[in-house]
């Protein structure tokens, strides 16, 4: 049962008419449409009342494709901190995004100004330029798959305080899931490093820097000594396993991929396919890297 239809049942079950009829103005899919009037039929059938709704016209995101216009991202930080800007096209302006991914928050900050296709994109270049760039530019697929895990982040209700959540539910309106671009990169010829080659650039392995959990780690391997480390079914692992459980597989394999795609944008091949191919299984990333980090 998806998250929508189980929204659909508990609302009958509470014989919530208004809060059906919020629903209804949620529905973007011909199939979410279908369970809110399934669930109408069934509180008008038990006597209940239920709001009509205006017609809804096409959701803000329902038919944004790829960005037109540079999609930027800035270097990995500690736990998986990820900043990317985004800009929107809204007649003759831009809107422009700037949304920091953070575990646990999830969304952590996100933050939206106005500006013109004049300003932003000399700005954007500047960003890029030289020695001193503070971002790189990444597919432009990443709009909207960013735009996807707002979403994601304020239906699960994982958002930190500086997050505009009108500004995040108006942008991420009516957006499905698209494949994370970083899943068509053309890597051929490259090859997947180990763990001891991505500590040697300075980027590779921030994002997994995640204190809490680490420090229980620590506190494990100095209460146990190094029988606590050695190979993947130790007491180490176990407890790295146990993290990634924590963090979420899908929050790990969401990070990878961000990561490989900022390996690309910095001409990193290597880089790209090895945690591109670390996102197929997620757990064995963390305790690759806990088993690395504590070796």
């Amino acid at each position: 049962m998806s998250d929508f239809d189980a929204r659909v049942k508990a609302l009958v079950a509470a014989q919530d008419g208004a809060g059906m009829a919020a629903l209804a103005a949620e529905a973007t899919s011909k199939k979410e449409r279908k369970a809110v009037k399934r669930g109408v039929y069934l509180l008008k059938q038990r006597g209940v009342d239920v709001p009509e709704t205006a017609p809804v016209g096409p959701a803000p995101g329902a038919s944004l494709g790829p960005a037109t216009l540079p999609v930027l991202m800035g270097p990995p930080e500690p736990d998986a901190g990820r900043l990317f800007t985004l800009a929107l096209a809204e007649g003759s302006s831009v809107l422009v995004l700037e949304a920091y991914f953070q575990m646990p928050e999830g969304l952590d900050r996100l933050q939206g100004s106005k500006s013109t296709r004049g300003e932003y994109l000399p700005w954007a270049q500047r960003m890029c330029a030289g020695a001193a760039a503070q971002r790189v530019r990444v597919d432009g697929g990443m709009l909207r798959r960013k735009l996807w895990e707002i979403r994601s982040c304020v239906r699960d209700d994982r958002l930190g305080p500086d997050v505009d959540v009108e500004l995040a539910k108006k942008v991420a309106s009516g957006l499905t899931e698209v494949p994370h671009p970083a899943l068509s990169l053309s890597l051929g010829g490259a090859r997947v490093l180990t763990m001891g080659d991505l500590r040697q650039r300075q980027w590779a392995l921030k994002a997994l820097l995640h204190e809490a959990p680490q420090n229980e780690l620590r506190a494990k391997a100095g209460e146990r000594g190094g029988s606590a480390i050695v190979g993947v079914d130790s007491a180490m692992a176990r407890a790295a396993a146990d993290w990634a459980e924590q963090w979420g597989h899908e929050r790990i394999r969401e990070t990878a991929l961000d990561l490989a795609s900022y390996a690309a944008a910095v001409s990193d091949k290597d880089a790209a396919l090895t945690f591109r191919e670390a996102s197929k299984d997620p757990e064995r990333l963390i305790v690759d890297y806990v088993l690395h980090l504590f070796g």
